[in-house]
């Protein structure tokens, strides 16, 4: 193992590239360094803008403010900032983003969490993509690899706990995330 120094200020996510995604200590601002280059992040019109991880092709999901002071998930692709929205919540955090460019995090309301992923040009809240009678309120998801698995903390029969959503390939992504309802399911019934 060898330790370089290589910028001032923090370093919070690496891809395959090496292309890093972290904070310019200088300016105070979000940033990815590649191949001894820096290129910031914008933002939704304040100064808070926070980025979260990075996937191969250089995409970073985080958060940013708008001028409102509204907090909302973003996507960066190298050149401009996508605000992906709450669905109508209050705020939106987004935390990863795998190599197809898809996003999870979570939205809330007043303390009211509900996971989240944006996949094909559009968010869900994943608690409406699974059967209401499993139990499970998801309340975080907190990563997603290229396969699509999301992992994230949520609340089943009063307890929190863990879960893994494996989808089955399908072409739409309303099918991806029903399959995932249906792992959840077996594994209830499994466990109980």
């Amino acid at each position: 193992q060898t330790v370089q120094d290589f910028a001032p200020g923090s370093a919070c996510a690496i891809n395959s590239l090496g292309q890093i995604l972290g904070y310019d200590g200088i300016t105070r601002r979000p940033c990815v360094w590649s191949a001894g280059s820096i290129t910031y992040l914008s933002g939704l019109g304040s100064e808070y803008t926070w980025g979260e991880d990075i996937n191969d092709s250089g995409q970073v999901a985080g958060c940013s403010r708008t001028c409102e002071d509204l907090e909302r998930a973003c996507l960066w692709d190298g050149q401009s900032i996508l605000n992906l929205g709450s669905l109508g919540a209050t705020a939106s955090r987004a935390h990863a983003i795998n190599n197809l460019g898809q996003v999870v995090g979570y939205i809330w309301d007043e303390g009211d969490y509900r996971a989240f992923v944006y996949t094909d040009g559009q968010m869900y809240d994943l608690n409406d993509l699974i059967p209401p009678d499993l139990g499970w309120s998801l309340l975080e998801a907190n990563d997603i690899n290229h396969h699509g698995q999301i992992v994230g903390w949520g609340c089943v029969n009063g307890n929190y706990r863990s879960f893994i959503l494996t989808p089955v390939p399908e072409p739409s992504a309303a099918s991806l995330i029903l399959a995932c309802a249906t792992v959840i399911l077996k594994r209830k019934k499994a466990s109980g």
